[in-house]
């Protein structure tokens, strides 16, 4: 499991109450949101950070980029919240089978 180290908790450590938990990293929900490359996933990013910007809702709450060592070397990647990562398949586009199925999940639940 990925663990991020944040040297800022020990200073700001009485915010943490305030804060709300990035339990979703992008690379992992790419293939569950059928996100079919990496342009896609920046564009729905993209599109999830201007609806965050238009309704005043604090980015760095919700999206936090964090930076991943694999054997190819340095990767970027991005932390979500759970409304981070319901923004982020909401703006996959409407050709997505998993964003048709989201908006249509209040009318057809099983």
């Amino acid at each position: 499991m990925l663990s991020v180290y944040d040297p800022y908790d020990d200073v700001f450590g009485h915010f943490s109450k305030t804060r709300v938990a990035l339990n979703h990293l992008v690379s992992e929900l790419r293939p569950e949101f059928g996100f079919e490359n990496d342009t896609a996933v920046q564009q729905a990013l993209a599109h999830a950070l201007d609806v965050c910007r238009m309704l005043h809702i604090p980015i760095k709450n919700h999206f936090r980029r964090v930076f991943l060592y694999s054997n190819t070397g340095l990767e970027t990647d991005w932390l979500l919240s759970d409304l981070g990562a319901y923004l982020l398949l909401m703006n996959a586009g409407h050709r997505n089978y998993y964003t048709a199925r989201a908006q249509l999940y209040p009318f057809f639940r099983t």
